[in-house]
């Protein structure tokens, strides 16, 4: 049961971010690939806390760790700083 009301409270966290934010472009891009957080910061080596703080808008990353971030996503650093659709990228 607490396990649903984390996942209720986490989605609840990722709508309230904005939709061409870079945090949702993350969110969603990890979804698609079926990977987690915690796998994106060890892929990425950023750390974990660091990229949640990117995923909410409290921290803006450095050109690299964007490029790292896109390259493990397998998308653009276009798209993920919202330059581009991801129907673009198709």
């Amino acid at each position: 049961v607490s396990f649903i009301y984390a996942k209720q409270e986490q989605d609840e966290k990722i709508n309230a971010i904005s939709d061409d934010s870079l945090g949702n472009r993350i969110v969603i891009l990890l979804r698609k690939r079926g990977l987690t957080q915690k796998e994106l910061a060890e892929k990425t080596k950023i750390s974990e806390v660091t990229l949640s703080r990117y995923i909410h808008g409290d921290r803006q990353p450095r050109a690299n760790n964007i490029a790292n971030i896109a390259n493990v996503l397998q998308t653009t650093t276009d798209y993920l700083l919202g330059g581009e659709n991801q129907n673009d990228l198709n």
